[in-house]
């Protein structure tokens, strides 16, 4: 039987472990019909891919935040969190169940410095990953009912830059709470927010700031058939938690004005001529007793349309101590009417 010396083997198989499993082996893709330089920038990647995640021993689960931080430390040494709404596409606004449904891009970006690497020494200044890969932060939209994401797990792509900058664009239809004032219905304009948070994170440790419409060119707020657009602004803004935690928002407030000619030539129109006619019927003949049944019947026809009119309405309207205009102006006419006869 050989004997063998194990204090020298080992420090062999070690160093042709560690030569062997030093990167991925290089494959000439020309060989295939790639360019020369596809062959090389697929080899750069695979290299620098074996680099990030395999050889550096990267873990997803583990945030790149600094646990040593308190309220006193400034805001550079935070971990800075970006949010950009890149697209709006209001889907409904529903006035009874005091929501809006909408469709969002939203672009989050940060620098996880782990994912760094020397430019110069791969040749390559970005590279795209699955974003299931990495790490991403626990930000999410706090006022929402239901979010449906648009597309599915295995198309989510994330960008990062040599400098660690990651980039993660989410696309998705939402439900979102929005409390509204129906008092100048139909000419009411209602205020709406999407709030952006952590839960998980302090103040202190993290370092949240939003942006507007920055991916495309002279964007804006998409409205519907009802409602448009007049305004998207965004704003930080801090909660005080239980036991005195502060949590820090990106909110983004969007105001959108009702357009009012459906409601207008449809209820208030028709309300309008049916008041006037009754009025003209009320003095357009003697008020003798052979007159008061054939009046009685007009007003009575009257009074039934305005009942419809005031269910259309009703349908539209929450149930509120706040009574909307157009329901006021159909009650005035109602009432007009009645004392008409």
């Amino acid at each position: 039987m050989i004997a063998f010396d194990f204090p020298i083997l080992f420090p062999l198989f070690t160093f042709f472990h560690i030569t062997i499993a030093d990167g991925p082996e290089e494959i000439d893709y020309t060989e295939f019909g790639a360019r020369t330089a596809y062959s090389t920038a697929v080899n750069n990647n695979n290299k620098l891919y074996y680099e990030l995640f395999q050889r550096r021993n990267y873990y997803k689960d583990l945030a790149p935040i600094e646990a040593n931080l308190n309220a006193s430390s400034p805001v550079d040494e935070r971990f800075a969190i970006v949010i950009k709404l890149q697209l709006l596409a209001l889907v409904e606004l529903d006035v009874v169940r005091q929501t809006l449904r909408a469709y969002i891009e939203v672009e989050m970006g940060w620098q996880d410095i782990r994912l760094a690497w020397n430019r110069s020494a791969y040749d390559i200044g970005l590279l795209w990953v699955h974003c299931d890969s990495i790490w991403t932060p626990e930000d999410f939209v706090t006022n929402t009912i239901q979010i449906t994401e648009v597309y599915p797990d295995r198309f989510k792509q994330c960008r990062f830059d040599h400098n660690g900058s990651v980039y993660y664009d989410q696309v998705f239809l939402g439900d979102f709470t929005c409390p509204m004032d129906i008092s100048k219905f139909p000419f009411d304009t209602q205020d709406c927010t999407l709030q952006f948070g952590s839960n998980s994170y302090q103040w202190f440790r993290i370092n949240q700031t939003g942006e507007l419409f920055t991916k495309y060119k002279d964007y804006s707020v998409v409205g519907n058939s009802e409602f448009g657009s007049t305004n998207c602004t965004m704003r930080t803004e801090t909660a005080i938690g239980t036991m005195d935690t502060i949590y820090q928002s990106i909110i983004f407030d969007l105001k959108l004005k009702r357009e009012p000619n459906f409601y207008i030539y449809v209820i208030a129109l028709p309300s309008f001529l049916l008041t006037f006619l009754s009025i003209i019927g009320c003095f357009w003949t003697p008020n003798v007793k052979e007159e008061q049944l054939t009046k009685l019947s007009v007003a009575l026809t009257s009074m039934m349309s305005m009942t419809t009119l005031i269910d259309l309405v009703s349908q539209e309207m929450p149930k509120t101590k706040k009574f909307p205009l157009l329901g006021i102006f159909i009650l005035a006419c109602v009432f007009i009417t009645s004392i008409s006869w």
